[in-house]
């Protein structure tokens, strides 16, 4: 398939009520560099900073190319900006990039945008400036807050380090700050990770996300298993961190947003991640950005330099598009569904129909056998076994069930 295929989904030209589409939809923005890899990652990444200030051009003129052929594309509810480490731009080019979203989107001001970011890459400078924007929220990819564990993932910081950024930064008027955490490290124990939890509420942190580790075959983890494999958790010591920090955080006023997602209960933060569970659509923009809707997956050209070339010849990026079947939307219904803190009866018979719920329940039930679901009293909720356990779910039980019958 031509990798530079100018395309451009019939969902973006909508009917739209009031110079408005009818739907809203959320912006997803991908910038792929990385200083180093970490040793978990699994992603496609680019460590070399030779194509970064054309990569940010490219963005802006993608975002132009919609706009262009699409005029009423011009609001959103939320943005995200992910990678990879988007906290590498300069201070210069950050403010050359938000200035392109403030100039290209007319409700910019009044919208979350969430910025995922490395402690290493967090100058006193840039915080200051993304602080003196509007509603933003700083995602900072902690992991650890312990030196040696942090070491582990090819983290050139130590504790004392973060800490003192996290300081920094809370002190500033962000929307919110969030921090991500990763369970089960090399090198880490129960205690370590506990403690870890417990020191980000105290230093107030807003939302936490709180990710078991796994194996990706692709990272450095991965291919070098035997390795670090007598350094690693085993999945019931995992579950049982899982099970005393969820404690703490609800003594601390957190509340449960998703499978993974903890925030204070005073808080509405990162809205655009939220949104997909609850079934909204966005748009991505950049190398390997994914949009999604009207049940229709676009994704983007992965390899940076190929997406560059594309945006070079006035062509929107479009690696592939494909519309859902119905047991595929079945299964992306599932899939977020079980993410939720929460899986309420009443809900899913709205959200997924007779059929669709039908099916729900009988791939609840097997869940329920292995433990990896439990009743609640408005229907079900996954299990800290489930969640250490969700790619298996996703990838094999889901499948499986709606394979046993075929609603296309």
């Amino acid at each position: 398939m031509d990798q530079s295929v100018s395309f451009m989904p019939k969902i973006f030209c909508e009917p739209v009520e009031n110079g408005r589409f009818k739907k809203n939809y959320h912006l997803y923005i991908h910038i792929p560099f990385c200083k180093r890899k970490c040793t978990y990652c699994g992603i496609n990444i680019n460590t070399s900073f030779e194509d970064f200030d054309l990569y940010v051009s490219a963005l802006e003129k993608e975002l132009v190319m919609i706009y262009e052929q699409n005029i009423c594309i011009q609001e959103f509810q939320s943005i995200h900006i992910g990678g990879g480490t988007p906290s590498l731009m300069t201070l210069h080019q950050m403010k050359g990039f938000f200035g392109m979203l403030n100039r290209l989107i007319k409700n910019f001001e009044d919208i979350e945008k969430v910025i995922e970011s490395n402690p290493e890459s967090l100058s006193d400078e840039k915080i200051k400036y993304l602080s003196s924007i509007n509603n933003v929220t700083l995602s900072i990819g902690i992991q650890s807050l312990n030196s040696k564990v942090l070491h582990s993932t090819c983290r050139m910081i130590d504790e004392n380090e973060v800490i003192n950024i996290l300081k920094k930064v809370k002190i500033r008027p962000f929307l919110g700050v969030g921090a991500d955490v990763i369970c089960g490290l090399p090198f880490s124990t129960k205690e370590i990770f506990l403690s870890d939890i417990s020191r980000l509420v105290t230093l107030g942190i807003d939302h936490l996300s709180i990710y078991p580790l796994w194996i990706e075959k692709e990272s450095i983890l991965g291919k070098n298993y035997e390795k670090y494999k007598e350094q690693l958790m085993n999945d019931n010591q995992k579950e049982q961190c899982l099970v005393d920090a969820q404690k703490v955080l609800f003594e601390n006023g957190y509340k449960k947003k998703s499978v993974y997602h903890y925030c204070k209960e005073n808080k509405k933060l990162f809205i655009y991640g939220n949104s997909q569970i609850l079934g909204d659509e966005w748009i991505g923009i950049g190398a390997s950005a994914i949009s999604f809707f009207n049940n229709t997956k676009v994704e983007n050209i992965i390899c940076h330099e190929k997406y560059l070339m594309a945006i070079k010849d006035n062509k929107l990026p479009i690696l592939n598009q494909y519309k859902y079947s119905f047991t595929e939307i079945l299964i992306n219904k599932f899939a977020y569904a079980i993410r939720n803190p929460v899986i309420i009866i009443d809900e899913e018979k709205k959200q997924l129909g007779e059929i669709g719920f039908k099916l729900f329940t009988k791939f609840i039930n097997k869940l329920k056998n292995m433990d990896f679901v439990k009743e609640t009293n408005l229907g079900w909720e996954i299990t800290n076994k489930g969640t250490i356990n969700i790619g298996m779910i996703d990838g094999i039980f889901i499948k499986n069930i709606l394979m046993e019958d075929t609603y296309e």
